[in-house]
């Protein structure tokens, strides 16, 4: 019998942050391209089990539930109003008997996990260059828990280069060891679906440029609004979709600012907000596009750019760092903070020819669950 290596992960389905929640489902799924000997069993931590059914329907057969809610009588809930910490304990106490080898992405607000082995994950250090798209307290939150880490003997897992360089930079005295991972995405099956029923579904007219991400500020929604401007006035009609959540909690009016922008520049026939929709749509329109475009002021790693590598879809990406680490072939980079740069590349993008040859992403999934497998060990 196999004794499959049991990790505990903490997860919670979120719409509010996708990117988060496609993370986990990622790595989860790239564990099915492990042989089966090597495939450790996974155990999702949530106060929910809808979360774990979410990571179930990965197809991955190893995945289990582990609740922290825990149930009290009278006579516990009195004690719980006289001693706090009674709680921390009684949770402590069930953890310990799961004995799970290690607990991904592990963070110290959740000391009641008695697993000595906790890896921590964090995804970017954008507060640090842009702290105006945050509230102070986020800033300090985020900060205060980059500090515990940095200071702690810890693991800690970053997805680039440009992440590794960004810590050492900030916290030049850390104690981590440090492991870069690159994550993958494993895509459902979304190349059945019809493509033009679903430009009917959402009204799409003629080719289209595409643009998926979450409607955040540090997202640089504008730079692609204020291209599409450019082109109109040149002579040339793009037709331009934006898909994803129409809410960020840190500038709750930004997407309308955005719509009202659009519509005073005369932009409604050349810009679509098709907002949040459902995955397998996604994927399709992205693969169907003319290119996707991802203006972002920061990433970690960006799921835009892995689920355009995966469908050999060529990309016009913002030339940030992390973007340039992540993305080499059919993709050209340019200015965020530069439409007319955007505006050119554009042009120029609808006279090459793309080279949409196949390549073995596969590699790169299995890569992801090696390289992860390593840094928990």
């Amino acid at each position: 019998m196999i004794k499959r290596k049991k990790i505990g992960i903490l997860f919670s389905h979120n719409e509010n942050w996708i990117g988060g929640s496609y993370y986990i489902l990622n790595l989860v799924s790239s564990f099915l391209s492990l042989d089966d000997k090597e495939r450790p069993e996974v155990v999702i931590i949530s106060w929910k089990p809808e979360d774990a059914e979410v990571v179930k329907n990965t197809g991955y057969p190893y995945v289990s539930f582990l609740s922290l809610y825990i149930p009290y009588n009278f006579f516990e809930k009195v004690l719980f109003r006289l001693f706090p910490n009674f709680t921390k304990k009684n949770i402590k106490k069930k953890f310990s008997k799961k004995q799970l080898d290690v607990v991904f992405p592990a963070s110290f607000n959740e000391k009641f996990i008695n697993i000595p082995n906790k890896v921590f994950w964090i995804p970017d250090f954008q507060e640090h260059y842009y702290p105006d798209f945050f509230d102070v307290d986020e800033v300090k939150k985020r900060k205060t828990g980059q500090l515990q880490i940095a200071s702690s003997n810890s693991k800690l897992v970053l997805s680039s280069n440009a992440a590794k360089k960004d810590f050492e930079k900030f916290y030049p005295k850390n104690k981590c060891k440090t492991y870069v991972v690159n994550f993958a995405v494993t895509h459902p099956t979304y190349n059945k679906l019809d493509v033009e029923n679903l430009k009917k579904k959402y009204n799409i007219q003629g080719n289209y440029y595409i643009s998926p991400n979450q409607f955040w500020k540090h997202k640089n929604h504008k730079v692609v609004v204020d291209a599409i401007k450019i082109l109109k006035e040149s002579g040339h009609k793009i037709l331009l979709i934006f898909t994803g959540k129409e809410y960020d909690f840190r500038h709750p009016a930004y997407t309308d600012e955005l719509k009202n922008y659009v519509q005073q520049n005369n932009l409604s026939e050349q810009i679509m907000f098709l907002g949040f929709i459902d995955r397998l749509d996604q994927l399709q329109l992205m693969n169907n596009a003319e290119a996707v475009i991802q203006p972002s002021l920061f990433e970690g790693w960006s799921t835009v750019v892995e689920d355009s590598k995966a469908m050999n879809q060529y990309i016009i990406a913002s030339n940030i760092d992390v973007h340039m680490e992540q993305s080499k072939e059919n993709c050209v980079f340019f200015d965020p903070l530069n439409p007319v740069d955007l505006a050119d590349k554009i042009i120029k993008q609808q006279q090459m020819e793309i080279d949409n040859s196949y390549n073995n992403y596969s590699t790169n999934i299995k890569k992801f669950a090696k390289d992860f497998l390593r840094a928990i060990e």
